[in-house]
């Protein structure tokens, strides 16, 4: 199969770069197109395969007709039996590029659940058209697919169901000195005992409960450090705001960008994640990559924590919107080896079911069956 990759604004993905990796060895011939203002590590990547790739920049909807037609005029030059788009701009100017080009199969991703639902209502029009586009949409978490059916009426022979994959050994196996080189690199006090978040700096993470929780502990742990990495977002103002009324100076370090997230999750002795509700995660794979790498961890159950995050079993689970029940999971972690022991040996067990190669076997067979359709 010919297989025409559509991507926007990701400068950096371990999921795609494993999948990437895993199409080749099955024979696939590969080809992307990358909707980026400038060079980034995906299209690094990709060139270290000798993979084509097509760089597109986008700036503006004035430039909205010409960046179709360029997407028009790449994908008559591959010529590809699968077209498959992920994430906004790639969906909806990739999924009409390939349908104005005949491309019998279209693939989207579904990235997102209720974000649009909740924040930009407006948006949800353009979702049911990139779903109208799609021959074959993918939703990476029972939560997704639900959305997709009941709440955007996509027709359930459309709509697919896989979950991300993993290299799992790669969260489990890092090496000494990576961890050391991360120590240094941000300079965490020597002896603290490190408690991070990694998410982005967006409402729906939930850090306006996360950093009144992380106060109170402070006054009670003041051995304890705070570390929020992909600290960048809309949300960053309000952030800072609460940082600096709950957190003393100099006990939090914010992270914009890391590089080696295995070793981030290692540098780490308890994780929080928090979303507001059961339902704003598409899929969260900040869950599955923290129990993989053995990380004692606090939760809300949002996207797929849904399936398989199970209560005193592979994590603590509180309530949304809760900074006190927050604080009062990582008090309890802090005081009881045990429970950590028993929770990082139950998560590492658990996230088995994300295997990469399962990952990998469902999209082979997506482009098949939409092929034949």
């Amino acid at each position: 199969m010919r297989i025409l990759i559509v991507l926007h604004s990701i400068n950096k993905s371990l999921g795609l770069e494993w999948l990437t990796d895993g199409l080749l060895k099955q024979g696939q011939s590969l080809s992307f197109v990358l909707l980026n203002g400038g060079e980034s590590e995906m299209e690094a990547f990709l060139l270290s395969k000798r993979i084509p790739v097509v760089r597109l920049s986008y700036n503006s909807k004035i430039q909205a007709p010409l960046l179709l037609l360029k997407l028009c005029g790449v994908i008559k030059r591959f010529k590809p039996d699968v077209v498959h788009t992920h994430l906004r701009n790639a969906d909806i100017y990739g999924q009409l590029a390939a349908y104005l080009c005949r491309v019998k199969s279209r693939i989207s991703t579904r990235h997102y659940s209720t974000l649009n639902h909740l924040y930009y209502s407006k948006a949800v029009v353009v979702d049911k058209l990139i779903n109208s586009l799609a021959t074959d949409i993918v939703a990476i978490s029972e939560v997704t697919k639900k959305v997709l059916i009941d709440m955007e009426q996509v027709d359930i022979r459309k709509v697919c169901l896989i979950h991300h994959g993993f290299d799992l050994e790669s969260f489990r196996r890092v090496d000494s000195e990576r961890i050391d080189r991360l120590n240094k690199k941000y300079d965490f006090p020597a002896n603290s005992v490190k408690v991070g978040v990694f998410a982005r700096y967006i409402h729906l993470k939930g850090y306006q409960y996360i950093i009144p929780a992380l106060g109170e502990l402070k006054r009670k742990y003041p051995e304890l450090h705070f570390i929020f990495a992909n600290a960048v977002g809309d949300y960053t103002k309000e952030i800072k705001t609460l940082i600096a009324e709950h957190l003393p100076p100099g006990s939090c370090t914010e992270i914009a960008f890391e590089n080696d997230i295995q070793a981030f999750y290692k540098v780490l002795d308890i994780y929080i994640h928090a979303p507001i509700d059961k339902t704003v995660e598409a899929f969260g794979q900040t869950y599955v990559e923290a129990l993989a790498s053995g990380v004692p961890s606090v939760f809300t159950l949002s996207g797929v924590a849904n399936e398989f995050i199970v209560h005193e079993r592979n994590a603590l689970v509180v309530p949304y919107q809760d900074s006190k029940a927050i604080a009062d999971a990582v008090d309890r972690l802090l005081k009881d080896d045990a429970l950590r022991a028993h929770l990082s040996a139950n998560g590492a067990e658990d996230v088995k079911r994300f295997s990469l190669n399962k990952f990998i076997e469902q999209h082979l067979r997506l482009y098949q069956t939409s092929l034949q359709k």
